[in-house]
């Protein structure tokens, strides 16, 4: 398995880039497995539909499909984006699943990426009652109530969620949940007026942690 850390490095590095686009969203992802996983990345923020997703943070409920009895409240523009190429995503998933049924499978994002791989982790245990493994980074919080965010974590095996706590997106919107969060980096005063930095580093702050 690879060392959470070299998951950020390979997504901040990565460009080759599966896209599903429709006239107000587009969802970027990729696939990888090896002896023990399977993968699922999803890219950070890239574009202005990405951009205005982030912004529409109005709560909803967030049925992911139709025959689901949960209903989870979950910020509107994460929620829409999802559903926009979730049916694609899950399908090769559980495709490449069922051909390496042995495999873990590890769901995993940066920044807007990471509020995908947070709805593709309850997506994927409601279709197939299997739990993955969820490692986050730059996370925005995507649950409005505490309520959803347990729900969200009882469908995982396991969700680590890297926070750096200079990191302004990661607080963003007010008064949402985080699923699990694991707080890094060391606090600093004027933190908030560097975001980049913060945003951009978790490989190293979780080396260092």
């Amino acid at each position: 398995m690879r060392k959470d850390s070299e998951l950020f490095t390979f997504i901040k590095n990565f460009k080759d880039w599966t896209t599903i686009k429709t006239r107000t969203h587009e969802l970027n992802y990729h696939f990888e497995s090896d002896d023990d996983n399977i993968y699922l990345f999803f890219q950070e923020s890239n574009g202005k539909k990405d951009w205005k997703d982030n912004l529409i943070f109005f709560p909803i409920p967030c049925k992911v499909y139709k025959r689901q009895e949960n209903h989870m409240l979950c910020h509107m523009g994460f929620v829409r984006e999802y559903k926009s190429g979730h049916d694609q995503i899950m399908s090769e998933l559980i495709k490449l699943y069922e051909v390496l049924p042995n495999r873990k499978v590890i769901i995993t994002g940066w920044s807007n990426g990471a509020a995908m791989a947070t709805l593709a982790a309850e997506d994927f245990y409601y279709r197939t009652g299997c739990k993955p493994i969820v490692i986050t980074f730059g996370n925005p919080q995507v649950c409005f109530d505490p309520f959803t965010a347990h729900h969200i974590l009882n469908c995982c095996d396991d969700f680590r969620e890297y926070c750096n706590v200079n990191d302004i997106v990661t607080k963003v919107p007010p008064f949402y949940f985080h699923v699990h969060k694991i707080n890094v980096g060391n606090f600093k005063l004027f933190g908030i007026f560097n975001p980049w930095k913060y945003h951009t580093n978790y490989d190293k702050d979780i080396e260092e942690k």
